[in-house]
């Protein structure tokens, strides 16, 4: 009988310590669950108990959840995504650095970016809304540059944000009596630039007439730039005038370095307080020109690749070359035979004018360039636009197959679109490149253009190009394009 007892009570005390470890289930983390199966050497498809079953089974179900999380990147589902369990969030089906890539790809595409940010904390880190601001003169005065200034100084989490900066001196209506001389000799600068503490790149924009460094900004603003210059990965400028070359001698990170409509100060005085360490030059991996002829860059070719320069090409990767004359020829090889070892992508803007024999670009000593970019317009000459395309054969190729990026821009219709891609089709056969793909810029000019909205209409107008599929034999290395128009409001 005593035995009896005693088998009872044990048998008692199994079932409540069986029903304490069911709370304590319970009461775990999904993963803290399937992590201590895993330890003990159990499938977690193979428990048998109760409880486990159950966390088992919403531990694989916050899994299949996060497989599938990238469907949810529209306003409408990204609602949806705060059903997601936060546990997931320590253990993701993918790396957190994946989807930072993928996101970081949309840097030019608010309207998606801020979709991103609806789907999660990590999602809204990822997409960086706010890592962008524009400042300029603006007609209402509602927000100014003083209301930025305390926005800024009041979130420091806000401003650590902020990477790039757009200064942009445009007057946005003819009643706006507040020029951009007068702004940027009054606006403090200064005092925005100093809560960015993560800022990386900084653009000086200016629509119409040039913007003199001298003139129209104050000293004080020339000041605050220089102060930040050292921290700078890109240096933007657009429309400013007496730039001088040796403030550039600051930017000791400097990696992209992009100059549009440009021109530099001819008598620069030599800043004593910058010691340039020939040892540890300015190394640009990214250069882009769009300068003129006849104001500005010669000047600037010749401090560039000369040995002197604090700026080193010789490890450059990408260079963007807009031709505003013949004469640009021996400009750009300079450029390129500076830049030969290291040079990857070449991208070559109006490039017809290079279409005498006299003009042909050598690139035959380059190892590493895989891409060559190139654009023309094309207008209602066919003869004219015949010799426009054999601009592209005027090249001395290296040794491996490129990848070709043609650009053509026309206002012609469709039927004299296909006319050009058969003229297009005879003069590219014969180049060495692996790949091509063409991007019709429709009816319009390009800067008119998103390049990034594109549609394949590739089966519409392969009929008409024999050749190029036949040679470059598998699917998918022609691919034809169209750009799709801007929306009138993304042109202002």
């Amino acid at each position: 009988m005593e035995y009896r007892l005693r088998e009872d009570e044990a048998r008692r005390l199994r079932e409540n310590k069986a029903e304490t470890s069911t709370a304590v289930w319970s009461r775990q983390s999904t993963d803290a669950a399937a992590a201590t199966f895993l330890r003990a050497g159990c499938s977690p498809l193979k428990v048998s108990s109760t409880p486990a079953m159950i966390a088992m089974t919403v531990w694989l179900c916050q899994r299949l959840l996060w497989l599938f999380r990238p469907l949810f990147l529209t306003p409408g589902f990204a609602r949806m995504s705060l059903l997601l369990p936060a546990t997931m969030a320590g253990d993701p089906a993918f790396s957190p650095e994946l989807f930072a890539i993928i996101i970081g790809m949309l840097a030019d595409d608010l309207e998606t970016r801020r979709s991103c940010a609806l789907v999660s904390r990590s999602f809204h880190d990822f997409a960086r809304i706010f890592s962008r601001l524009q400042v300029g003169p603006r007609v209402d005065q509602e927000h100014d540059i003083c209301r930025l200034c305390e926005l800024l100084e009041g979130s420091p989490a806000f401003a650590m944000g902020v990477e790039s900066l757009r200064v942009c001196s445009r007057v946005y209506t003819q009643r706006n009596k507040l020029t951009p001389r007068s702004w940027l000799m009054e606006a403090d600068l200064g005092r925005c630039l100093s809560v960015l503490v993560s800022l990386t790149r900084l653009c000086i924009v200016t629509d119409g007439n040039y913007l003199s460094w001298h003139n129209d900004i104050s000293v004080a603003n020339r000041n605050s730039i220089q102060v930040i210059l050292p921290a700078l990965t890109c240096l933007d400028l657009c429309g400013v005038g007496d730039f001088p070359l040796t403030i550039l001698s600051y930017c000791s990170a400097l990696r992209s370095l992009i100059l549009n409509d440009v021109n530099f100060d001819h008598n620069p005085e030599p800043d004593p307080t910058v010691a340039i360490d020939r040892g540890s030059r300015i190394q640009l991996q990214h250069l882009s020109l769009k300068l003129r002829i006849f104001s500005g860059l010669p000047q600037f070719v010749n401090w560039i690749a000369s040995p002197e320069s604090p700026v080193d090409i010789s490890c450059l990767r990408s260079l963007e070359f807009t031709v505003d004359s013949p004469m640009n020829h021996s400009l750009l090889q300079r450029l390129l035979n500076a830049s030969s070892r290291s040079l990857r992508r070449l991208c070559v803007k109006n490039c017809p004018l290079f279409m005498q024999k006299r003009h042909e670009l050598d690139l035959h000593k380059f190892p590493h360039l895989h891409t060559l970019c190139l654009d023309m317009h094309l207008n209602d000459s066919p003869q004219g636009n015949h010799f426009r395309l054999l601009s592209i054969s005027n090249f001395v190729f290296p040794p491996q197959l490129l990848a070709l990026d043609l650009g053509l821009s026309t206002p012609d219709e469709r039927i004299k679109v296909a006319e050009h891609l058969a003229d297009a089709d005879g003069v590219l056969a014969p180049l060495p490149f692996k790949t091509v793909t063409i991007t019709l810029l429709l009816r319009a000019w390009p800067e008119k253009y998103d390049k990034e909205k594109l549609i394949d209409v590739f089966d519409e107008f392969v009929p008409v190009m024999p050749l190029l599929p036949s040679k470059l034999g598998r699917t998918g290395a022609l691919r034809i394009l169209e750009s799709l128009p801007l929306e009138t409001s993304n042109l202002d």
